[in-house]
């Protein structure tokens, strides 16, 4: 209910009351009052005075009854729509909970196939089992766990990293650690790895970590692994062991980690500009290893000219890549920047130039003698210098 339309009310009771002869205005002096504190508050003060007034039959009762009266009837037909809604609740990010759930899931199934490899199944039946189980636990865990809960695209990664490349370290380090690595001991150093990777994850999480933070720690790793592989196919001996090629992957895997963990405190990229990044190296590793392999073919010493190649290949696809998206975060601010000038295209404060849209805008008449439009302009081009 509006204070304009109890007034109004209020109002129109005031005037029916003053219709009255002024010899019964000028004998009410109680009603001057409450009545007063009506009309201010809208129906809202008074009210309970003129009431008493109205029942006590002193001089100015039947006025004092009749605003009674009306205020009553305003509030019972005042639309419940005037009422005042309460504040919605604040919204809750999930983007995020697909990417972790489509995750756990997969990391459930690697459970299964673990427990087949660990317990040596050999019905052709149950090594399926174990599969399935692991794969409903993970859907039907990450289902009923993020459920009614923020999970933002950052948190779901930084869990997904966790799982997915604390198993990879622990493969590698377990099979790096024995000399003579067996299934056992690889996948139990997997499993555990991976469940402390998942712990560190959710940590992560915790904190609300950007998507674009998460993804250059992740390339950290995939960089990390692949230039030690070209390392050693470059550097390595003849008779290299599998020992310390498991041991030099590992190490290049820590290291990308660790170096991407700490840039990423460091430096503001967003996820699709280091999923660019990510694509141009890979392709420059892809080119380098197959421009060398057109090249120098199986001939005598093709494994290093191959881990060359790959290195070169990859330096260049990253430095090409981060130059070719060096602007890719900057265009909102860019957009932001850009005049509000009505043209084909418009120049910024920047000097970038902006595609817009032929607008028209109206011409005034020059001389004053017309109000109004008059005409209008097509600009093609404007800007900010």
């Amino acid at each position: 209910m509006t204070s304009r339309a109890l007034f109004g009310g209020c109002l129109a009771a005031l005037l029916c009351a003053s219709a009255r002869p002024a010899a019964a205005a000028t004998a009410t002096p109680a009603l001057g009052a409450p009545l007063r504190r009506v009309l201010v508050s809208g129906c809202r003060d008074g009210v309970a005075e003129l009431a008493a007034l109205a029942a006590s039959g002193q001089p100015g009762s039947d006025t004092a009854a009749q605003v009674v009266r009306l205020c009553a009837d305003i509030r019972a037909h005042a639309p419940a729509a005037e009422t005042p809604d309460p504040a919605s609740p604040p919204r809750v990010d999930r983007n995020g909970r697909a990417q972790l759930v489509i995750g756990t899931t997969l990391y459930g199934i690697w459970l299964g196939i673990s427990i087949d490899v660990l317990a040596d199944v050999q019905n052709d039946r149950l090594v399926v089992l174990y599969p399935l189980l692991g794969m409903a636990a993970g859907l039907g865990g990450s289902l009923y766990g993020t459920h009614g809960r923020e999970v933002t695209t950052g948190q779901a990664w930084s869990i997904i990293t966790g799982l997915d490349y604390g198993t990879y370290n622990g493969l590698l380090w377990s099979a790096a650690i024995s000399g003579s690595p067996t299934r056992t001991g690889v996948f139990t150093g997997g499993l555990v790895a991976g469940a402390v990777g998942g712990g560190v994850g959710l940590y992560v999480a915790a904190q609300h970590p950007q998507q674009g933070a998460v993804e250059m720690v992740r390339s950290g790793g995939l960089y990390g692994t692949g230039a030690a592989l070209m390392g050693a196919l470059l550097l390595a001996p003849e008779d290299v062991s599998s020992r310390t090629m498991f041991t030099t992957l590992a190490i290049g895997m820590d290291a990308g980690l660790a170096t991407g963990g700490v840039l990423s405190a460091e430096l503001d990229l967003s996820r699709n500009r280091m999923l660019l990044i990510d694509a141009g190296t890979l392709a420059g590793l892809g080119f380098g290893l197959g421009g060398t392999w057109l090249i120098t073919g199986s001939k005598g010493s093709s494994r290093r000219a191959l881990g060359a190649g790959g290195l070169v290949g990859m330096g260049a696809g990253f430095v090409a890549a981060i130059l070719l998206t060096r602007h890719l975060d900057d265009e909102h601010t860019a957009q932001a920047a850009a005049p509000t000038l009505p043209a084909l295209v418009s120049r910024d404060l920047r000097g970038r130039w902006n595609v817009g849209t032929l607008t028209l805008v109206p011409v005034a008449d020059p001389t004053g003698r017309r109000q109004g439009m008059v005409g209008a302009s097509v600009p093609l081009a404007a800007g900010l210098w």
